[in-house]
């Protein structure tokens, strides 16, 4: 069983890439596959500051989605990605485990 099957939603992710002189800069927009689940639960950020997730994406490997990276999913509400997580398959990155806020 893919990958593709487990993953069916959709997100769209806007790749930190850091403060500009108006605040913080983002990527062109992607859309991406997805499983999105409502989980609150405290995480590290990547600062190491405990902070409060109230949602998980699964997403396939992509370096578009990193800490502080902003993503949306289907209620349209751009949430903040607070860690990034790759889980391993057999040889290489399998999928990414995205806790946001």
């Amino acid at each position: 069983m893919g990958l593709h099957v487990l993953l069916t939603q959709t997100c769209t992710v806007e790749r930190y890439l850091g403060e500009g002189a108006y605040g913080p800069r983002y990527a062109a927009p992607i859309t991406m596959a997805c499983r999105a689940e409502d989980v609150t639960e405290v995480v590290r950020d990547d600062t190491g500051e405990e902070v409060l997730s109230t949602s998980r994406v699964f997403t396939e490997p992509s370096d578009a989605v990193n800490p502080r990276a902003r993503v949306t999913v289907n209620d349209g509400v751009a949430r903040t990605a607070v860690t990034v997580g790759r889980a391993f398959g057999r040889d290489a990155v399998h999928h990414l485990d995205v806790r946001l806020r």
